[in-house]
Parts: structure tokens; sequence; C-alpha cells
């Protein structure tokens, strides 16, 4: 998706854990801002290049994940090789919630 405030991309990267919860295991940003976290758990790996800013071996586990679309830039889920627009799928400002079952 698109940072609201500082107008740049951020990837955030997900898996399926044991228990069918979410696990956030990766995520990339270009610039810190309003949400994005400015301390990670003890072990992740923050590396910082012209390309932003990516953090690693993180393992948080959320039972769900909440999306609101944007109004202004999209959001879009990738699954494999697929990206599918969110605006185009659940409308602007639409709340997405991802589980797994």
């Amino acid at each position: 998706f698109i940072h609201s405030v500082n107008q740049s991309a951020v990837t955030d990267y997900y898996r399926r854990g044991e228990d069918n919860s979410l696990i956030l295991y990766a995520t990339h940003f270009h610039a810190y801002g309003a949400g994005i976290p400015e301390s990670w758990p003890e072990g992740a790996i923050v590396e910082t290049s012209p390309a932003g800013i990516h953090v690693s071996n993180l393992h948080i586990a959320l039972p769900d994940v909440t999306y609101i679309v944007g109004t202004v830039s999209d959001h879009t889920l990738t699954i494999g090789e697929e990206t599918i627009s969110l605006r185009d799928l659940c409308g602007r400002n639409a709340e997405v919630l991802f589980t797994l079952s």
C-alpha cells in the first residue's frame, strides 16, 4: 500500500502460521511515518539502503489483519505472481479483513 502521510510504498510479507495465524515475517518501506514502528522485536534485522528500509527476521503472529482500502492510493494483495487491486475488488474506504481457516 501507499502510506497516507509520507506517500511512499509499504510492503508487508505474511505467511501461514501452524495455528492458522498470519505471521508477519518482513516489511519494506521507504520512510518512517504514522503507524510504522520505530522499534522492532529482538532479533529483527533492519537494513537501510537507497531502496528503503527492509525489516526481516520477524515472527509476529496475528489472528487476523485488517486494512482500510485507500481513497487516494490503492492497496494491493499479491499471492505468488498474481496482484489483486483491493480498490477494484472492494471499493475505496472498504475495511478488508484477512484471516485463515
